[in-house]
């Protein structure tokens, strides 16, 4: 395997596999704030999606900057390095998507796809659905192995999920 082939499959890898990412969004006053968010992936249209109560406060954050970043890692095993931890960070633009919009129902497809049990979720009032469009990103394969992904790089890795 190639080491460019090798990045792409982690890459893959990490959007296919994990469940769950870091949101990092600013707020007003331009402090930064993490919050865990599990995620969906809109293959058709090359991003991410996450569902978010309007109680959240980084759902506020994200409605006032339509800007975030998010950090997808492989989680630690006991015993093993954890400075090789395979990670993928990304920027990338926020848009919510509106229930009257045609890309509610694949978005809440995608998102019940991959997480039934929250089904009922998606039919609650407060929440939403906000897509998180790939600009650009770093992976990390391992140690001393990293690698700047451009926003075609990562439109393909999440097609290829």
């Amino acid at each position: 395997m190639s080491e460019t082939t090798n990045f792409h499959s982690v890459t893959s890898n990490l959007l296919g596999g994990q469940r769950i990412a870091t949101l990092a969004t600013v707020d007003d006053d331009g402090l930064p704030h993490a919050s865990l968010v599990p995620f969906a992936l809109l293959r058709g249209q090359a991003s991410l999606l996450i569902h978010v109560s309007a109680l959240a406060p980084h759902f506020g954050y994200l409605k006032r900057r339509l800007q975030a970043a998010v950090l997808i890692s492989k989680p630690e095993i006991a015993g093993e390095e954890v400075h090789a931890l395979p990670r993928l960070s990304i920027q990338a633009d926020i848009e919510f998507i509106d229930r009257q919009s045609p890309d509610y129902a694949p978005a809440r497809d995608a998102y019940v796809q991959r997480f039934p049990e929250a089904g009922f979720m998606t039919d609650l009032q407060d929440f939403a659905f906000v897509k998180i469009k790939p600009l650009s990103g770093r992976v990390i394969a391992g140690f001393g192995a990293a690698r700047k992904l451009d926003q075609a790089s990562l439109r393909v890795a999440i097609e290829n999920s």
